[in-house]
């Protein structure tokens, strides 16, 4: 199983002359690495970038330890949102992540230092550096909560059902367009879906145009449900919070599909030989 992890250089002036025109380039690792690796293993190569003035090595390990870690409950249903990043269909709701947001004052300020400062110079240069460190911080840290987030997912539920969202779409409400990027949807999809192939997972996407926050769970019922009304409130006497609603709908959604969908599913699964399979289903 071929995994890869990522750890920061700290060269030298002559190390850092050559890393620049090495940037880019895969090269087969013969030499040993101060850094341990995290995963044992033969190391096929490296790959060597640079980001924000820092320099990083990507190693490719081909390695048969890798423990997937196989979930233990049956299925859940995940309402991507703003306000909340995510309610399942458990209960559990995991807070907004808009690292942008809680960073637009310092952001404001060093990008506002560099308009001031003379192009070509030095100032300018460092001043530029600094603004590119401070988005590579924001991206870690969104980064880090969406991958805590989809290995807990992973780790725990052996059919996860998401809506089809299209990001692409939803940003041109300018109104919440930087909210929805700055939440990262398209890559907490991506990661659920390359670590559902990792452990065996079933990650089932409903159609877009599923009306999971509009169905009532209990009945079955389809409302009028504007955004601001937060409150599922049906005839039928069911009360519930709209996300939650609309992640019990999903799971229900998920399971009913998985039986009549799994003869035209196709099995997606790593180029390892060791990889795991995944089903990934789209209605």
């Amino acid at each position: 199983m071929l995994i890869a992890h990522k750890i920061e250089l700290r060269p030298t002036p002559e190390q850092a002359d050559y890393l620049n025109r090495a940037c880019g380039v895969r090269r087969h690792c013969y030499n040993q690495m101060r850094q341990g690796l995290r995963f044992t293993g033969q190391t096929k190569q490296v790959t060597i970038s640079k980001r924000a003035g820092r320099f990083y090595a990507s190693i490719l390990v081909d390695t048969d330890e890798y423990n997937p870690h196989a979930p233990e409950h049956a299925s859940v249903g995940v309402d991507l949102g703003i306000k909340d990043l995510a309610t399942l269909s458990t209960g559990e709701v995991i807070p907004a992540n808009q690292r942008l947001k809680k960073h637009l004052k310092y952001l404001k300020r060093r990008q506002r230092n560099l308009s001031r400062k003379v192009k070509g110079s030095r100032r300018s240069a460092k001043a530029k550096r600094s603004v590119a460190r401070l988005h590579q911080r924001i991206s870690h840290q969104r980064k880090a909560v969406l991958h805590e987030l989809s290995d807990k997912l992973t780790r725990t539920y052996q059919v996860i059902t998401l809506e089809d969202l299209n990001v692409s779409g939803m940003i041109k409400n300018h109104c919440l367009a930087r909210a929805i990027a700055d939440a990262g949807f398209g890559e907490l999809r991506r990661q659920i879906e390359y670590k559902a192939a990792w452990r065996g997972v079933t990650v089932i996407f409903a159609n877009r145009f599923y009306p999971s926050s509009k169905t009532c769970h209990a009945c079955g019922k389809i409302h009028d449900m504007p955004l601001n009304q937060r409150t599922m409130a049906c005839d039928c006497g069911h009360v519930m919070d709209r996300d939650l609603n609309a992640a019990k709908n999903l799971d229900r959604y998920g399971l009913d599909r998985l039986d009549a969908l799994r003869p035209d599913v196709k099995r997606t699964q790593e180029p390892s030989q060791t990889a795991s399979a995944a089903w990934v289903l789209t209605a």
